[in-house]
């Protein structure tokens, strides 16, 4: 039934836990669509099936995003909304936009506010850089402190290995920490609550979520994330303008196959 898919991915897709804002991740999102050459399908709202499209280019700053025009798409669909959707890291993904105008074989779309993504993990976490600190304090009720490396780190947890191996420790999923302790790259001391959420006996890597913590230290965990992300970013050749605009030579000959 025309506009039965339309609705059941807005039904599927587009509720909070799964919205990305964030302009950085969004555009990271859209850089790996064009850098990888991913298939999208685009789908207007009266479309029985998708059309395959990629994207080619983008502006945060001009805000747009252009698309390969698929074979026989119709200019009256101009201001109309349209869903794109997509797999990259193979995480189901899918935004909204208004198509502004058709152009030289392009789809120039609005840049998304927000792409909905089914992730295993909402809280984006990065890696510290090799000069930021990483010693954590591990406090347990009637036991000695224990000392661990952060791994990564979120705004709602972080992943540590322990150093050393402290005689007869153990932790199990669910136990409360009533302490743990580790400071920012800016100085910021940081100590709350913690619950474990997965410890293997033996292996790297305790999952701790953070607990009554202070509004002020997670706001300075957040704006760590949200630098150190901006720096993995550059780091990886992303930037946050437009792009000179390219088409792929084997998606070119793969349209002329489909449209013939």
């Amino acid at each position: 039934m025309a506009g039965a898919l339309w609705q059941g991915i807005h039904r599927e897709f587009f509720r909070e836990p799964f919205a990305i804002s964030a302009d950085l991740r969004r555009t990271r999102l859209l850089q790996e669509l064009k850098v990888e050459h991913q298939i999208c399908d685009l789908l207007l709202p009266n479309d029985a099936e998708p059309r395959m499209s990629l994207v080619v280019d983008f502006s945060v700053t001009e805000d747009w995003v252009a698309m390969d025009c698929p074979p026989r798409f119709p200019t009256s669909a101009v201001g109309l909304d349209l869903l794109v959707q997509s797999r990259p890291s193979q995480l189901p993904t899918v935004w909204e936009s208004r198509l502004r105008e058709v152009r030289d074989d392009l789809l120039y779309i609005e840049f998304p506010e927000v792409i909905y993504q089914k992730q295993a993990r909402r809280l984006y976490r990065v890696m510290p850089a090799v000069d930021d600190p990483r010693r954590i304090e591990l406090y347990r009720t009637g036991a000695p402190m224990v000392l661990g490396e952060i791994l990564d780190i979120s705004e709602g947890g972080t992943r540590v290995r322990q150093v050393g191996r402290a005689v007869g420790f153990s932790l199990h999923s669910g136990e409360r920490l009533p302490k743990v302790f580790f400071s920012m790259r800016d100085g910021t001391q940081i100590s709350c609550p913690a619950t474990v959420r997965h410890f293997i006996s033996g292996q790297d890597g305790i999952g701790l979520e953070f607990t009554d913590i202070d509004p002020a230290a997670r706001r300075a965990i957040a704006k760590y994330v949200f630098d150190r992300d901006r720096e993995i970013a550059r780091a990886q050749g992303i930037e946050l303008g437009g792009h000179s605009s390219r088409k792929s030579s084997v998606w070119s000959q793969f349209k002329r196959w489909i449209s013939s």
